[in-house]
């Protein structure tokens, strides 16, 4: 239960409400919105880690500006 910090209370609310694969897309894509900035900013950087990451949020999101 610790290892679920990141996110508060509520949102684990509304996780458990929702069925296993929609908890993982909302995990993914509260996860996806600070990796995306994260991403964004050091998209060159970590062109290896960058790739896999965003691959793995247009997946959750549908679609992400990580690259545009």
């Amino acid at each position: 239960m610790e290892e679920r910090r990141c996110g508060p209370r509520r949102y684990e609310d509304r996780i458990r409400s929702l069925d296993r694969k929609q908890i993982s897309t909302c995990m993914v894509l509260s996860y996806d919105q600070k990796r995306a900035e994260s991403v964004g900013l050091i998209e060159r950087s970590s062109s290896d880690l960058s790739m896999p990451l965003a691959s793995v949020s247009v997946q959750a999101t549908g679609s992400l500006n990580v690259y545009g």
